[in-house]
């Protein structure tokens, strides 16, 4: 079994590619919608609640954990793998993020000057431009916080004319620094991957994040077939919220293009 979770929404894009791409996987889906957005939240926050998650997904099973929210994979993966993991009662498991997946991409694709859209959380971190640096040094890393961005598709609202205004706003910026490759560092911008590429203009490559991550991943199985799961492959889904269900599944609809159902679960919560 597989878990993909996120703080929210977003991950169900990179649920959705990955269930494209590999049908017979056993994949478990794990919002934390209760206590979305993480973007604004402390880092030691961010570690705790990503930690609650885990823990769950692990209870339930799943032998491989994919953290497919930017702001928890750049602030808390790095401490989840080196301190959690091998401390915990999971050893031999392992837990995954997407910013390196992307990371390798960059190095691939950029020429000279990158720039990144993601939430204020993910910006703060620095990750994206320490993991892309320990790899081309040469390259120029500009990033710029977008939070509007994510209420106003998370609302419905992302063939908007505020939509297209803010992608616009925050663009502007990146564009002016003549960048050749733009990174949606946000899981939920595959909802707007046709806008951002129209209004990047035909000099600045956009990369298909949650594809990538799809892609990587069905790599790294073939490469770690000791992985339990690989024996008992029946495509078995389920999705699960820590918040309201109704809406949980009405926004994820919006991600997958598909009606589905889902369960509330409760983590066990503790007090930042």
């Amino acid at each position: 079994m597989i878990g993909v979770f996120d703080s929210g929404f977003g991950g169900l894009s990179v649920f959705d590619k990955i269930s494209k791409q590999s049908p017979d996987l056993n994949l478990i889906y794990l919002g934390d919608s209760e206590r979305t957005p993480y973007g604004p939240r402390s880092k030691e926050t961010i570690y705790e609640w990503s930690k609650q998650a885990i823990d769950f997904l692990f209870e339930r099973g799943c032998q491989l954990i994919i953290i497919a929210c930017h702001t928890a994979s750049n602030s808390a993966l790095r401490q989840l793998q080196q301190d959690y993991l091998p401390n915990s009662k999971y050893k031999g498991r392992k837990i995954l993020g997407v910013t390196i997946p992307i990371v390798e991409e960059v190095v691939l694709q950029a020429k000279k000057r990158v720039g990144v859209l993601a939430t204020r959380g993910s910006i703060k971190s620095n990750r994206f431009i320490e993991e892309i640096k320990s790899r081309n040094s040469k390259l120029e890393i500009f990033q710029v916080a977008s939070p509007m961005l994510v209420s106003l598709i998370e609302e419905g609202y992302s063939d908007s004319v505020a939509c297209k205004q803010f992608i616009k706003h925050y663009l502007k910026p990146l564009k002016n620094k003549q960048i050749d490759l733009l990174v949606p560092g946000c899981t939920h911008f595959p909802l707007i991957f046709d806008q951002l590429q129209k209004k990047s203009g035909k000099n600045i490559k956009v990369l298909n994040a949650s594809q990538i991550v799809a892609d990587k991943l069905k790599d790294y199985l073939s490469r770690h077939p000791e992985l339990e799961f690989n024996n008992k492959l029946t495509g078995y889904r389920e999705y699960l919220t820590t918040g309201d269900v109704d809406l949980f599944q009405e926004i994820g609809h919006r991600f997958l293009k598909t009606s589905f159902a889902a369960k509330k679960v409760v983590l066990k919560f503790k007090l930042i």
